[in-house]
């Protein structure tokens, strides 16, 4: 992550994170430490979805399009959640 390289060159960093993607961040791990599966519906290779799949722990499935969603694979249904880049 963007952190663990400006650690490694010895910067500070500063995190200038929206609070509504931070929100994002948080329940994609809260939902992702009580097992649930995770569907993160958004716009490929944005940098906010980037940094939410980096920041989520667990199985994450991206959706970007309805090609994704024909396409999707869940190992259970329940539990399940999905989440949401922010606009």
């Amino acid at each position: 992550m963007v952190e663990n390289d400006a650690v490694k060159r010895q910067l500070e960093p500063i995190d200038a994170t929206c609070p509504l993607v931070s929100k994002v961040h948080r329940e994609g791990q809260k939902y992702a430490k009580r097992g649930y599966e995770i569907i993160l519906i958004g716009h490929d290779n944005h940098s906010e979805v980037e940094r939410t799949l980096g920041h989520i722990s667990g199985t994450v499935h991206f959706i970007g399009n309805l090609e994704d969603v024909a396409s999707l694979e869940v190992r259970k249904l329940d539990p399940i959640a999905y989440i949401t880049q922010t606009n």
